[in-house]
């Protein structure tokens, strides 16, 4: 269920904004802006929680990449394992 991504009562602070604009600059699949955010406040960086939170990258590739494809996707695989994105 979605019990897991309730918010404990925690302040939004500027990092978790900052986790925030930049996972939503690479998604193209979120639920919705209301659960990233209240999975940024339970999971996120400076959270109690112990494994933080996964991202799921379904990168499927056919055939024979790019060199640009592949700097490009390993600028969003940065984006999404900067420090504190996932506690």
């Amino acid at each position: 269920g979605k019990e897991g991504c309730k918010s404990p009562p925690r302040e939004w602070t500027p990092e978790l904004e900052q986790d925030y604009n930049r996972i939503l600059s690479v998604g193209e699949e979120c639920i919705s802006a209301a659960e990233l955010k209240a999975l940024l406040t339970a999971k996120g960086r400076g959270s109690e929680h112990t494994t933080g939170f996964n991202l799921y990258d379904g990168f499927e590739p056919s055939g024979r990449m790019h060199i640009a494809q592949g700097v490009f996707k390993a600028m969003n695989v940065n984006k999404c394992t900067f420090p504190g994105t996932n506690a």
